[in-house]
């Protein structure tokens, strides 16, 4: 999403064609002028399609990427690349290959580096020219790798304007199933053990039982059903949760009613390089308790939650009932500045003073980017 919002707001004539892997549904929700190409559909015109016996072959597949890049050189003449993500190395091996300059934007930290081999990584490394960070903790990791220069802090775009729960928040808690005076906690994202769903039910665990008023919802992002996800709805069910916590299916619109529905944001996340869904809660209004878990610390401001000890589930269970018991003076017009900061429109213009500075261009560069789309 936060990539997305960034190509909406740049000037048409910066972006020769967007670029993807795979097909997604936010690329198709791109404006029409600008031109859009993927990979996955791009092997289709070989005999057998993706799924054939030679596609799967790790070298024909290479192949396959070099031929499709050498087709997007030409389809899209660029003064530039942009590379949105860690996890498509070749496209910053192509650019170097063929002296293209490139701009890589990091959005993930230390776990994501699993899925690329020494070389691979030494040259995502060494071959920018500009190295984008959308956290300190993420500056940290490429400053631990060896890069010292050319690395830049820039958070990713939101479209704040759109962040309206849009839904009264009475008609919410009906739908939901909530009695009117509860005080709702929520937490959005992918039912991934990074995210931590388990550890979610432990701490509604622990606060219900000292504050019996409070209610939790997991706001669902992304559509992979998995045995972990059955094992966190049955362990809140064998806990006697099962009428406390609120598991949604996919949301995929009133998203922010959904999120505007709670009194408070709680982020159980092991790593975090951001934390979008914690800078939304916030735009809405309402206070977060997390883990020092990454990047979260460039979101939540002095005055909008508690950040406590990484792992430190006490200190996180006595945070939260500060916060249910009003003892946390949240302040909501501060965090809104703070999160102002990440307005498409803001990131946007700093994009643009960061390519004139590293390449002295400023209405020529093209994107080449493959996005990596959060719910949470």
């Amino acid at each position: 999403m936060a990539i997305f919002n960034l190509i909406r707001c740049l000037p048409p004539e910066m972006i020769a064609g967007v670029v993807t892997n795979r097909p997604g549904e936010l690329a198709s929700c791109l404006p029409a002028h600008i031109p859009l190409r993927n990979m996955e559909v791009y092997q289709t015109v070989f005999p057998g399609g993706r799924g054939s016996a030679a596609n799967r072959m790790g070298a024909y597949l290479l192949w396959t990427e070099q031929r499709f890049l050498d087709a997007i050189r030409r389809r899209f003449p660029a003064d530039l690349w942009v590379v949105n993500t860690l996890t498509w190395p070749g496209v910053v091996g192509y650019a170097e290959g063929h002296k293209i300059p490139l701009v890589v934007q990091v959005c993930e930290l230390e776990s994501q580096l699993a899925n690329l081999t020494p070389d691979q990584l030494e040259q995502l490394v060494r071959a920018p020219r500009l190295m984008i960070a959308i956290s300190a903790a993420v500056a940290a990791m490429l400053r631990a790798l060896g890069r010292t220069d050319g690395v830049e802090l820039c958070p990713p775009a939101l479209d704040t304007a759109a962040i309206v729960a849009g839904v009264p928040v009475a008609e919410m808690r009906r739908r939901l199933g909530f009695p009117s005076d509860a005080f709702i906690w929520a937490m959005a994202g992918t039912l991934d053990p990074n995210k931590n769903p388990s550890l979610f039910v432990d701490l509604a665990e622990r606060v219900i039982a000292a504050r019996p008023n409070c209610r939790f919802i997991w706001i669902k992002g992304g559509t992979e059903i998995n045995g972990y996800q059955v094992f966190c709805r049955m362990k809140a069910r064998s806990r006697g949760l099962a009428d406390r916590i609120v598991w949604t299916d996919t949301v995929r619109s009133d998203y922010y009613a959904h999120l505007g529905v709670c009194d408070a944001f709680v982020l159980p996340s092991a790593r975090e390089s951001f934390s979008l869904v914690s800078a939304e809660a916030l735009w809405l209004g309402k206070p977060v308790a997390a883990f020092d878990c990454g990047g979260v610390v460039d979101v939540v401001p002095a005055g909008g939650g508690i950040i406590v000890r990484p792992y430190d589930t006490d200190a996180l269970v006595t945070a939260m009932l500060r916060i249910v018991d009003g003892g946390f003076a949240f302040d909501a017009a501060g965090a809104r500045r703070a999160i102002g900061r990440c307005d498409q429109s803001v990131v946007a213009a700093r994009w643009q003073e960061l390519i004139a500075a590293y390449f002295g261009v400023r209405a020529a560069p093209a994107t080449v980017t493959a996005p990596r789309v959060s719910l949470a």
